[in-house]
């Protein structure tokens, strides 16, 4: 009976301690801790038991945050929110009155030249190279400010949630650019390499 009081008790501190430390209160409730532990199992026992109750609370941490850190696009890209800014005001300039499709496509095409060996390389470099991106030179004007559509859009694409294009769409325009016609959407033209 002394033994199984014993694990639910350790069961307990142990799902408390766990909660807690979600919170970031951890700190809180270790001499709380100690103290129920060192009654319950004796300083030795109490001692090691919490120092591997808090390493492994400290390693499940870490990789949540490591999970949480990872690209879930199919690119395997992640912007800072200053890139997804710009990217957005892109999006906005180039599709703004397009369908959320038409939106996601032109993203795709965006981040098919980022991982390209032709054109790859940071945000920045894509939409800036010479002769790509006309709207560039106007990404801070009023016009570029991002609907909460396109904002949506940009997103889904870097979620994860997207797959209108393959890896080779690298063109979209009005006309278009080749022969390698991939598919129409609204006034856009997207073609592969």
């Amino acid at each position: 009976m002394k033994l199984i009081r014993k694990s639910m008790l350790l069961a307990m501190v142990l799902s408390l301690f766990v909660y807690l430390s979600v919170f970031g209160e951890e700190d809180k409730i270790v001499s709380v801790e100690m103290n129920t532990l060192e009654e319950s199992f004796g300083v030795d026992a109490a001692g090691h038991h919490y120092v591997a109750l808090k390493e492994a609370v400290k390693a499940l941490a870490e990789e949540e945050a490591l999970k949480s850190r990872q690209p879930k696009n199919r690119w395997g890209v992640s912007l800072s929110p200053a890139e997804f800014d710009l990217l957005a005001r892109i999006v906005m300039l180039e599709a703004g009155g397009e369908s959320p499709v038409g939106q996601q496509a032109v993203t795709e095409v965006i981040l098919n030249r980022m991982v390209s060996p032709y054109y790859g390389g940071s945000l920045e470099y894509v939409l800036s190279a010479r002769g790509q991106f006309s709207t560039w030179k106007m990404r801070y004007s009023s016009k570029a400010a991002p609907t909460p559509q396109v904002i949506a859009s940009v997103n889904a694409v870097l979620e994860g949630q997207t797959n209108i294009l393959p890896f080779h769409t690298l063109y979209f325009s009005r006309r278009a650019q080749n022969s390698r016609v991939q598919i129409r959407i609204g006034r856009h033209v997207f073609c592969n390499q």
